[in-house]
């Protein structure tokens, strides 16, 4: 059980890691799109209007 218990942390352990570096690389991504999303938005309302 202990061995076992030892191995979850482990790869719970890995799996935090992994984690905060696809946040890291989302946040990233994810400020790129905000910063275009202002600037496809009012291309888009001129469009509408």
């Amino acid at each position: 059980m202990r061995a076992a218990r030892a191995n979850e942390q482990r790869t719970n352990k890995r799996r935090t890691m992994n984690e905060q570096k696809t946040n890291k690389r989302r946040t990233m991504s994810g400020l790129s799109v905000a910063l275009q999303w202002p600037y496809s938005g009012s291309t888009v309302a001129l469009q509408w209007l």
